[in-house]
């Protein structure tokens, strides 16, 4: 039999109450029965805030939404607990296997008794009915200040903060009280109430463990399971190591790649290595320092499996560009107008220089670094030509005096008749400006 308390009111009339065992001020908790609907009022009654009966065992939940890919690992799950009652300290373990690479967050552990201290350690990677072997992953501490359920957050010991998909690791939980307090842990026991329900845990061997200061038990003997839960998400690995474009060196050179990594946040690291170190070296930070003639792969490996590569060409002499394009193709510019050229070279890190020239100076001029001015009417041609690779690209250049802004066509809409004629007006804005008209 239980009950729970669904509401309050502060208001509700002491004189509510019967007379003689009336509490001295207003206000009740509304209680819920587990009875059903034919019990008092609809299932429902009343208790005074003073009843004393508040003052026995009561439990209170707080619910919190589900975590969105969670794996919850335990095995407990019966309807009947049990627990052997200690003093001191006591240690337990419960030992799982993920079921993909992922990061555990949070421990839960259930105790009936309170008023001492609790230690958790999780190890990655122990040996089977070892707990404590492998490597420390997590830790976590506080003080059981109540009986019941807790879930607490971890604390990583390394820089690994996720384990691969089929790591065996444990989830050692250890109670230390003072003297006079007793410690409770819990556990899942099969039972069979005849006529009622039978429960009965799954446990099998190397899943739960009790520490007895010189071994580990197997509590599969008892058919035992402790109450250890562990809470584990995804691990937030790096999907992408954005290297940039493949390099052109010349021997003494060095570049910094543009190492961008994601997710932003991902657990896992990352290594850069040179396939030959004789051709081109690369530091963690993504430094490439050409060392000798020949080509090698720059690879960045993750912890988690993701890799990518460049190719670096290093040469004792700069390799010249033989394609490339210039940008824009042709423009109109206004005279007095400015217009900078931009040439993307194939590959990006050739080492070659470029020169402009301009087939006609008094239309337009054009800069060592490509800028154009529009100087005079007319028309030119932008000669760009790479040094090394003796390659050319042009660009058209149109100069007008003044540039055409907008103009209107007048009548916007026309009725006509058999033989009807009707002259369109165009007015330019600037009326002077040098443009002309097609009309279809």
């Amino acid at each position: 039999h239980a009950v729970t308390c669904v509401g309050w009111d502060d208001s509700f009339s002491r004189t509510n109450f019967k007379e003689g065992r009336q509490p001295s001020t207003d206000g009740a908790w509304l209680i819920r029965n587990s009875w059903g609907s034919f019990s008092r009022n609809n299932g429902y009654f009343w208790i005074s805030y003073e009843d004393v009966s508040l003052n026995e065992k009561a439990t209170a939940y707080e619910i919190v939404s589900a975590v969105e890919n969670e794996n919850i690992y335990q095995y407990d799950g019966g309807l009947m607990d049990a627990y052997y009652t200690y003093t001191g300290s006591v240690t337990t373990a419960n030992v799982y296997t993920t079921a993909r690479s992922e990061q555990l967050k949070e421990v839960g552990f259930f105790s009936r008794s309170a008023n001492y201290s609790y230690s958790i350690s999780v190890y990655a990677g122990i040996s089977e009915d070892q707990p404590t072997s492998g490597t420390l992953y997590a830790t976590a501490g506080g003080d059981c200040d109540y009986a019941g359920y807790y879930t607490v957050p971890l604390t990583y010991t390394t820089d690994t903060k996720w384990m691969e998909e089929g790591t065996r690791f444990s989830i050692v939980l250890t109670f230390t009280a003072p003297s006079g307090v007793g410690i409770q842990p819990v556990f899942d026991h099969a039972y069979t109430y005849p006529g009622w329900f039978d429960s009965q845990p799954t446990t099998n061997q190397h899943q739960s463990f009790l520490w007895t200061g010189s071994k580990w038990d197997d509590r599969y003997t008892k058919n035992e399971t402790y109450r250890i839960k562990g809470m584990a998400v995804p691990a937030k690995l790096i999907s992408t190591i954005e290297l940039g474009s493949n390099l052109y060196l010349v021997i003494g050179d060095t570049r910094t790649l543009p190492l961008t990594v994601t997710p932003s946040g991902a657990l896992d690291t990352y290594s850069l290595s040179s396939s030959n170190p004789l051709v081109a070296t690369v530091t963690n930070d993504g430094v490439v320092t050409a060392v000798g003639e020949g080509v090698c792969e720059i690879t960045a490996i993750a912890d988690g499996g993701y890799t990518n590569s460049i190719t670096v060409t290093v040469t004792e002499t700069p390799v010249g560009v033989r394609e490339f394009t210039v940008s824009p193709e042709s423009v109109t510019m206004v005279l007095g107008g400015t217009q900078l050229l931009t040439v993307t070279p194939d590959p990006l890190d050739a080492q070659d220089t470029f020169e402009f020239q301009s087939s006609d100076p008094s239309v337009a001029t054009v800069s060592s670094t490509g800028l154009v001015s529009a100087v005079g009417v007319g028309n030119a041609t932008i000669t760009v030509h790479s040094v090394i690779g003796n390659a050319t690209r042009t660009c058209s250049v149109t100069v007008r005096n003044i540039a055409l802004t907008d103009f209107t066509v007048s009548p916007q809409s026309m009725t006509f008749h058999p033989g009807d004629t009707q002259q369109l007006t165009v007015t330019k804005n600037p009326a002077n400006a040098p443009e002309t008209f097609a009309y279809q």
